[in-house]
């Protein structure tokens, strides 16, 4: 089992492993869940399954394990009688692709139980916000997670290549799914992402202390601006507002106080 701590996030931003603060971006499509955020102080950890790309987080696995995979295996599934571990060594031996099988379901079932947030390291990214905040017309939540580690933890920073080694399964299933989950193809690396790893999806709270910015967009309509800073009033956030605007002769965004 992977274990890290609240000190561990803490100790991660202090050594520059993780920024300090990260984002989270919305539209406003769904205006009563995005609402809900901020009235509940909960953020929803998806199953992988639920993801847009096919390939995140279902990466290949190595055919070749050992007999140390194998009682890992015989541990997942209950299978402790010594007949059993005979037979199993023989199965492994002329009918590998049945061991193979067995891990596989294992991985699978133990991938889509999992909860991920995805976050991003940067809140002004034009890409970002054409693609997750509806043309520019939504929001981002802008998170200091030294204010709340236990929620953060356990963060990945997510790395981005056009080819990868089949992962090996070692024995070690958690370990093996953090791998898993933390290599993208090199398309996605404009994201600069950071996935939170909680061991079930669903929704988890966080401190309101920890939300300190929230962005709109150049396209963002007043009405949802304002409903936004009405929720922060009157559950009793103290946040900065900020608006983008087009920068004159760049592409770039630009924010102001809002």
């Amino acid at each position: 089992m992977v274990q890290t701590s609240a000190d561990d996030v803490l100790e991660g931003v202090a050594k520059n492993i993780f920024p300090r603060m990260l984002y989270k971006y919305r539209d406003f499509g769904d205006l009563t869940r995005t609402l809900e955020i901020i009235k509940t102080a909960q953020l929803y950890f998806s199953t992988p399954s639920h993801f847009n790309d096919p390939l995140d987080c279902n990466l290949s696995w190595d055919n070749q394990f050992g007999w140390t995979d194998i009682k890992a295996l015989m541990v997942k599934h209950s299978f402790e009688d010594p007949q059993i571990e005979s037979a199993l060594k023989q199965i492994a031996k002329d009918s590998p692709e049945l061991i193979r099988n067995m891990r596989d379901e294992s991985i699978n079932t133990a991938v889509h139980s999992k909860g991920l947030l995805s976050l991003a390291k940067h809140y002004d990214k034009i890409l970002m916000w054409s693609h997750y905040c509806k043309n520019h017309s939504g929001i981002v939540f802008g998170f200091d997670i030294t204010e709340d580690p236990e929620f953060f933890s356990i963060p990945m920073n997510v790395e981005y290549t056009k080819e990868y080694t089949p992962l090996l399964f070692s024995g070690d299933l958690i370990k093996a799914l953090i791998s898993n989950f933390s290599l993208k193809h090199l398309d996605w690396s404009y994201e600069e992402e950071v996935r939170i790893y909680k061991e079930t999806f669903g929704l988890y709270n966080f401190k309101k202390s920890s939300l300190k910015e929230i962005f709109f967009g150049c396209k963002t309509e007043q009405s949802n601006i304002d409903l936004v800073k009405k929720e922060c009033l009157a559950h009793g956030y103290n946040v900065i507002f900020k608006k983008a605007k087009i920068a004159f002769g760049r592409f770039e965004l630009e924010f102001e106080d809002c």
